[in-house]
């Protein structure tokens, strides 16, 4: 099977817009889980589920597509520092929970060899 390019629109049926348009329904029996990613920088991202019933956050650091760090964020563990590196890709940020205002915040850098480095002190999620 090759892959091949035309000028036909083989999707007829899915409307282009300006932003994203997705047809997924949150389950209803589970709405106090939430779960998403952060692209930080180049090929760093940060992975989350945030479970409300329990108040806790499960993170990791992915790079390249692979699992570099990770753990959980809670009441009695608010924060949770990650630092090391992985191909051309070096980090030290720490994820902060902050219950009273509802968020989570990550601060630190992150570099890449052939692009720099980045400083990060951005609030991630409020719920």
């Amino acid at each position: 099977m090759a892959i091949t390019t035309t000028t036909t629109d083989t999707l007829p049926h899915i409307p282009s817009s300006a932003s994203p348009v997705t047809s997924a329904t949150p389950p209803t029996e589970n709405l106090s889980i939430h779960s998403g990613s952060f692209s930080l920088f180049g090929p760093l991202q940060i992975q989350y589920t945030l479970d409300l019933d329990t108040l806790t956050i499960d993170a990791s650091l992915h790079a390249f597509g692979m699992q570099v760090a990770g753990g959980e964020l809670s009441v009695l563990h608010p924060a949770l520092d990650l630092s090391g590196n992985y191909h051309f890709a070096r980090w030290d940020i720490k994820l902060s929970l902050d219950v009273a205002q509802k968020q989570l915040d990550l601060s630190g850098d992150a570099c890449l060899e052939a692009a720099g480095c980045k400083s990060f002190s951005i609030t991630l999620l409020k719920w």
